[in-house]
């Protein structure tokens, strides 16, 4: 028999240990179920480290559109769970204190991000905690504490023979495949008629491939290669890009290889000689650049390309650029940009900022690197030495977003040196030796000397649903006009000084459509310019996000359905750039008629392998 005192203190154990149980949190009687969304929470003080109970908190999607909206508590905590993964942007406002705006808030499956929201009479923050500093979210481990700290449990510990025969396999495995992850690739393959190409100089054959080293160091690999118009050996490209994300920098390191032969050419080339052409034209190219956020308002992506371009002559330059970008708290945008050598297209709109988009998600990197391959620096003949096309463009834009509809105001100047204009129609031996074949059409590049000009734009982008968007802009564009039709002589001098820029009235539309089932994308674009026959849009640097050559341009995309289970996704490509030949300027000299033009009438099309 059991003696009573033990009894009694086995009663009082029980008894204290239920005590104990019913004393804990809830969280430790129900686990919640697994979610797949994320969360954004955090705590709402002013400059005093006081919290602020009832402050306004807004949370909005990638495209604007407002997704939760709460209040804070009397401890002046808020917390928005369930979200899916994506980018977000919160909006923070109370009385008396100056609103506070942060974007580019990613949220993940399974994880929480933590702000910590100051306001204040002046400047208000928001400060993005990093994960160690996280409390409760979605994953909550209060459970862990509380089989710890509770008199009812106990650790327990359990060792387990380490045999070599699973665990350490298992592990190596795993290391080696944390070194390669989310790898992606492309290969396209394309062609047209002889004039295609122009601006965007894809000689053929495309691929690129991109990787993460180690989960945070992003490789990119790309290639141009082709024969081009009657040249005597193919000419390719190579692109290799390096970035990282650190601490919300994103630096980025590209190095760029090129070798193009140049059709053969009577001036450049004596077919009786023992040579077999003209020397190729071979360059270097190294950018470097950088995204830093300043405040939390305030952005900056800067950078400088160092070129070396080795035909005829030897020739090295640089090009840097930067851009400073306000996000204002009625949840505008005003960005400041300066370029200066190359062009620089990749600083406008970043790509998937609208539901209708060129690349697909994920591979919109590696069109970007096989577009950056297809735009060379134009190169010209003056005197037999080369020079290289340069610009300097300064830009001032605002933007804002009202639901489904952007509006956007810039206003620009750009001085272009050493302008690279197309002739067609022109023989071996016109204007003195300066002409120079160009490498992606059967037209010839003329240097059309300098020129500067100015303008502005205005433009509303309006999204009809997730499948269709339109873009209308009107604005005032610099533009080339000849003085006269007729030349006296074929000497270079008297063609460039033929040239001079004016201002003409500009209108531009844009249409893009994606087919859902599908999976058909359309884009059509057309450029109206006042009396557009007689000049030629002078604008070359642009970084504004509304873009579009002279004329009606329309490119077509179109999935193609997989065979035989095969581990890629073919696309087919087609379009038509400039189908009615605007922007031809017909000139008359002694020996003949030209044409100079400045976006060529071009028809393409190819076959893209995603995998």
């Amino acid at each position: 028999m059991i003696p009573r005192t033990h009894v009694t203190r086995f009663k009082a154990a029980m008894l204290a240990m239920l005590i104990a149980t019913l004393s804990e949190p809830c969280a430790s009687w129900a686990i919640s179920p697994l979610q797949l969304g994320g969360a954004i929470e955090g705590r709402v003080t002013d400059t005093g480290g006081q919290a602020r109970m009832g402050a306004v908190v807004q949370v909005f999607n990638h495209q604007e559109r407002l997704v939760e909206r709460g209040l804070t508590d009397d401890e002046g905590f808020f917390i928005f769970a369930g979200l899916a993964p994506d980018l977000y942007s919160v909006r923070v406002s109370f009385a008396t204190f100056v609103p506070v705006l942060r974007d580019q808030i990613q949220v993940q499956s399974g994880q929480s991000q933590i702000l910590d929201i100051n306001l204040s009479g002046l400047f208000s923050s928001i400060r993005l905690l990093p994960a160690a500093g996280r409390g409760d979210g979605i994953l909550n481990q209060d459970w862990k504490w509380v089989l710890r700290s509770s008199s009812a449990t106990r650790p327990v510990f359990r060792y387990l023979p380490d045999d070599g025969s699973v665990s350490s396999t298992a592990s190596a495995s795993s290391r080696h495949a944390s070194y390669f992850t989310d790898n992606r690739g492309m290969v396209s393959f394309s062609a047209g008629d002889m004039n295609s190409g122009g601006p965007a100089g894809d000689v053929g054959t495309a691929f690129a491939f991109a990787t993460n080293v180690f989960g945070a160091n992003n490789v990119q690999f790309a290639g141009n290669v082709a024969y081009a118009n009657t040249a005597d050996a193919p000419s390719a490209a190579v692109r290799t890009t390096y970035s990282r994300s650190i601490d919300g920098d994103s630096p980025e390191i590209s190095i760029t290889l090129r070798q193009l032969y140049i059709p053969r050419w009577t001036p450049l080339f004596d077919s009786s000689s023992s040579e077999s052409g003209p020397p190729p034209l071979r360059s270097l190219a190294a950018d470097m650049g950088d995204k830093m956020q300043l405040t939390d308002s305030l952005a900056l992506d800067y950078g400088v390309g160092m070129d070396s371009i080795a035909f005829v002559d030897h020739v090295r330059y640089f090009s840097p650029y930067a851009r400073l970008t306000w996000a204002l708290q009625d949840g505008g945008k005003l960005n400041v940009t300066y370029t200066s050598g190359n062009a620089r297209r990749d600083l406008g709109r970043p790509p998937g900022d609208s539901p209708v988009n060129d690349a697909d998600g994920p591979q919109e990197d590696l069109q970007r690197d096989v577009a950056a391959l297809a735009a060379p620096s134009a190169v010209t003949l003056v005197d037999g030495h080369a020079r290289v096309q340069r610009g300097e463009d300064y830009e001032a834009g605002y933007s804002r977003r009202f639901g489904s509809r952007e509006v956007l105001v810039s206003i620009y100047r750009e001085d272009v040196q050493n302008a690279a204009l197309m002739i067609s129609g022109a023989d071996n031996s016109s204007f003195g030796g300066e002409l120079l074949p160009d490498v992606y059409t059967d037209g010839v590049l003329f240097n059309a000397g300098n020129y500067h000009t100015m303008g502005f734009s205005s433009g509303l982008t309006q999204n009809l649903g997730d499948n269709v968007q339109m873009t209308l802009e009107y604005g005032s564009v610099g533009v080339l006009t000849p003085r006269s039709g007729q030349m006296e002589s074929d000497t270079p001098e008297e063609l460039r000084g033929l040239l001079e820029t004016s201002q003409r009235q500009a209108v531009t539309a844009i249409a893009s459509a994606a087919v859902p089932h599908a999976g058909t994308h359309f884009k059509a674009s057309y450029q109206f310019v006042d009396d557009g026959r007689a000049a030629l849009v002078a604008r070359l640097y642009s970084t504004q996000g509304i873009e579009a050559d002279q004329g009606l341009t329309i490119s077509i995309r179109q999935p193609i359905p997989a065979v035989l289970g095969l581990p890629f996704r073919m696309e087919a490509t087609a379009e038509i750039r400039n189908m009615l030949a605007q922007g031809y300027l017909p000139v008359s000299s002694p020996d003949g008629r030209l044409l100079l033009v400045q976006t060529p009438r071009s028809l393409r099309g190819g076959v893209n392998f995603r995998f």
